[in-house]
């Protein structure tokens, strides 16, 4: 009998917990907990962000930006643009060719 009291208990805890907040009694909230560095909950449903623990690099290093993919572009990519800018300027010769309109 006491092993049934202490589920429904459980139980009853588990499903108040499931109300929308709303509805929930205000000592029935769980405490504000940390949930990332900085952050902090304020008690009313809204996590604030502490931008002063946020560490920014004072530079961008000139390395990195040479090491990028799109300063050496792949051989594949070239020939593609180089049939893309030739179809251009066959389509673009072609019509200059074309007999004026009557």
């Amino acid at each position: 009998m006491k092993q049934n009291k202490r589920r429904h208990a459980d139980a009853m805890r588990k499903a108040s917990r499931l109300a929308p907040p709303e509805e929930q009694e205000s000592n029935h909230l769980p405490p504000p907990t940390t949930t990332v560095s900085g952050a902090k909950g304020n008690g009313k449903n809204a996590i604030v962000v502490d931008t002063g623990a946020l560490k920014l690099p004072e530079t961008f290093l000139d390395e990195d930006r040479e090491d990028a993919a799109w300063s050496h572009p792949a051989p594949v990519v070239i020939v593609i643009l180089c049939v893309l800018l030739s179809f251009i300027a066959f389509i673009t010769w072609l019509i200059a060719s074309m007999p004026p309109a009557k």
